[in-house]
């Protein structure tokens, strides 16, 4: 039911005043709401999308966390090249490099890139 709220409530924004902040973070709740029902593979849809709208509208802060809740699914969902990929294609960090650089770390070691881990580790990374 919260799912189904949600999703009225973003489709309702979305007419109401295009693809906008408000949008974007009523799919950051909806995207939330995936993830604690573990349903990573939606939540990634989600996120992905508001990281692409906050983007859009210079919204940096925003799109950094939009891209932490991306990175998060595709670590719940297993996808650790994916999510590898993800974050050394990153532009910025902001203020969140610590929760990069762990999650960073966990795909490294996951995906068997030894190499990648340990310059990471020594401070070579990100």
């Amino acid at each position: 039911r919260t799912v189904e709220y949600l999703s009225e409530t973003a489709l309702i924004l979305r007419r109401d005043g295009g693809e906008n902040g408000d949008f974007a973070d009523m799919l950051m709740k909806t995207a939330e709401t995936y993830m604690l029902s573990k349903r990573f593979s939606d939540a990634e849809t989600m996120y992905k999308k508001a990281a692409e709208i906050f983007d859009g509208l210079g919204m940096t802060d925003e799109n950094i966390e939009a891209e932490l809740g991306v990175c998060n699914a595709l670590l719940g969902e297993g996808k650790y090249d994916a999510l590898a990929e993800r974050i050394e294609k990153m532009k910025t960090y902001g203020n969140r490099n610590g929760e990069f650089s762990r999650l960073l770390a966990l795909a490294y070691k996951n995906t068997g890139a030894l190499g990648k881990l340990m310059r990471l580790k020594i401070g070579k990374g990100l």
